[in-house]
């Protein structure tokens, strides 16, 4: 008998170091025990769910206890930028060029300052439509300030204007100045009779005066109603226009320098785009082999420009812009393929004169003539240049 309570309370012992097994899970629910006598065994088992994971004891012995915590699987979410087109991601439900969209400046979601632009993926300050940036911080219009007239630093002589990217002394004889334009008040329907005086769309100006049609005598251009025979914006047709200190008489432009010259350049001090100044025309020097292959070659304002390419291939492929009223000249000699597949772009005022030496010095080069003389020499005669005349008052080929 003794024995027998002895072996009973054994079996209680174990029965509950069995239900004290485990206890898993945080915020696991209590579960449930069991246990169940026999003449080997016993189990007792408490089972919980919960976040922490899962957890299992067992004790055996002719009586055993389990316990089996939860499992959790944390939420799975994949992007996708599936549908969206080349350089663009999924930002939320939406395709975005991140290189370019200042609220997805660079990735999802960075937005740029109030303000400033989105330029391949990094933020920086901006410039309004139709300004650019010069010297890294300041935003000019280059089509009317006469520091920077058509480009970076291109400064205008002092008392001339700013007008189109070019610098002029005063507005062609029957156009007059508004703002930093010259316009002709009696055709002009942004500046109808008066400066700012614009006509409502779809409205035209002739005569000074806005209307529906134009007068008897013009032609449209644009909203422009524009006498052809007098208007120096429209002289002869539709954007003719002609230069400073000429006006449009019979549907010519006339006046002005006489063909092939053109006022004594101011000069002052040399520019730092000359390698040398002579009098007052800018000497620029392109004399090593390849040296200016492929650039782009600015002659300075208030300047008469000579360009020299003297080495092989020295200007190559260049693009070289001459001053707006002054001479210039392209002189491609002494080496081989000088000037090969070049650009020259005169200007409207100045005359323009190019010297083509041999072993193809001049092949494939462009001569973009002005309203001034255009002329190309060729000693050798194996590469002329090709001009394009224009209004050219005098065009010289090879």
């Amino acid at each position: 008998m003794q024995n027998m309570s002895k072996f009973r309370y054994f079996l209680g012992a174990l029965a509950l170091v069995g239900a004290c097994g485990d206890d898993t899970g945080v915020g696991g629910s209590g579960g449930s025990g069991t246990g169940s006598t026999g003449a080997d065994t016993a189990t007792a088992s408490l089972s919980g769910t919960g976040n922490g994971g899962s957890n299992s004891a067992t004790n055996t012995g002719g009586m055993s206890g389990t316990a089996d915590g939860g499992t959790a699987d944390g939420d799975s979410a994949d992007g996708t930028a599936d549908g969206c087109g080349s350089g663009e991601e999924m930002c939320g439900n939406a395709c975005i060029d991140t290189q370019a969209d200042t609220n997805h400046c660079g990735s999802c979601g960075f937005a740029c300052a109030e303000g400033d632009n989105c330029t391949d993926g990094v933020c920086g300050a901006g410039c309004a439509a139709g300004e650019v940036l010069c010297d890294d911080e300041t935003c000019v219009d280059v089509s009317s300030d006469p520091d920077n007239c058509g480009g970076c630093g291109d400064d205008c002589n002092g008392g001339e204007m700013c007008v189109a990217g070019n610098c002029v002394g005063d507005c062609p004889t029957g156009s007059e100045l508004c703002g930093t334009e010259c316009v002709t008040t009696d055709s002009d329907a942004d500046h109808c009779g008066r400066c700012d005086n614009a006509c409502d769309q779809g409205d035209v100006c002739g005569g000074g005066t806005c209307g529906s049609d134009c007068p008897a005598g013009t032609i449209l251009c644009g909203q422009d109603c524009a006498d052809a025979s007098n208007d120096p914006n429209h002289c002869g047709g539709c954007d003719e226009s002609c230069g400073a200190d000429q006006e449009c008489l019979a549907g010519n432009c006339e006046g002005g320098a006489e063909c092939g010259q053109e006022p004594k350049p101011p000069g002052g001090e040399c520019p730092a785009e000359c390698d040398q100044c002579d009098d007052t025309t800018c000497v620029i020097e392109c004399d090593g082999d390849g040296q200016c292959e492929g650039d782009t070659i600015d002659c300075p304002s208030g300047w008469a420009c000579d360009v020299q390419c003297g080495g092989n291939d020295s200007c190559a492929d260049a693009q070289i812009n001459c001053p707006d009223q002054y001479a210039c000249d392209v002189t491609c000699q002494g080496g081989q393929g000088n000037c090969s597949d070049a650009t020259i772009n005169c200007s409207d005022d100045g005359a323009c004169n190019v010297l083509c030496g041999q072993n193809g010095a001049c092949d494939g080069v462009d001569v973009e003539c002005g309203g001034n003389e255009c002329s190309a020499e060729c000693p050798g005669g194996d590469s002329p240049p090709t001009l394009d005349c224009g209004a050219s008052c005098s065009c010289l080929e090879c």
